[in-house]
């Protein structure tokens, strides 16, 4: 039993089938074709076998078209398609589970703790400007002196940053 024949409404669609099986032509010459009578449709439609009769008799084959590698390309472009499609629901699902946090949030909390850290160097400097000069005591040889403390105070800013490794983010509420 051979396959069910296929038929085409509009000159898009044998188009689009003649492309598919390898011819290659300008838009306008199936147009053409079709208005001096070399391509016609039986009651308003146009059927796979005069279509193709049409193609043989009108239209060359590129040569430079490998069907079967054309095919093996729009399988492999479908099953990316698919890959991507199922990453994509996976990713929603797990935003909709609270298992993901949006990149916008989770990148103003980490603003927030540049700004907080920014904001403890800047404290650092206006309130132990005096301390610095104590311990130096404008003396060059006590830079030693200086350089201790200073690492002190900048690990104890840096210990009180890190302090709260997990971030606040809200989490939109779920409908």
């Amino acid at each position: 039993m051979s396959e069910p024949q296929r038929i085409f409404e509009k000159v898009s669609q044998v188009r689009e089938f003649l492309l598919q099986q390898g011819y290659r032509f300008g838009k306008t010459k199936l147009y053409d074709d079709c208005n001096a009578g070399k391509l016609s449709p039986k009651d308003g439609i146009f059927t796979e076998e005069t279509t193709l009769a049409y193609a043989k008799a009108h239209l060359k084959l590129d040569e430079k078209l490998d069907l079967q590698k054309i095919r093996a390309q729009r399988q492999e472009i479908k099953n990316k398609k698919e890959k991507w499609q199922a990453e994509w629901w996976e990713t929603k699902t797990r935003r909709e589970r609270g298992e993901l946090v949006p990149a916008d949030e989770f990148e103003r909390a980490l603003v927030k703790r540049a700004v907080a850290l920014k904001i403890d160097f800047i404290n650092f400097a206006k309130s132990n400007t005096a301390k610095i000069i104590q311990i130096t005591g404008g003396d060059r040889g006590r830079a030693p002196d200086l350089k201790v403390y200073l690492i002190s105070e900048f690990e104890n800013i840096f210990d009180n940053y890190a302090k709260n490794p997990v971030l606040e983010v809200p989490i939109a509420a779920r409908d």
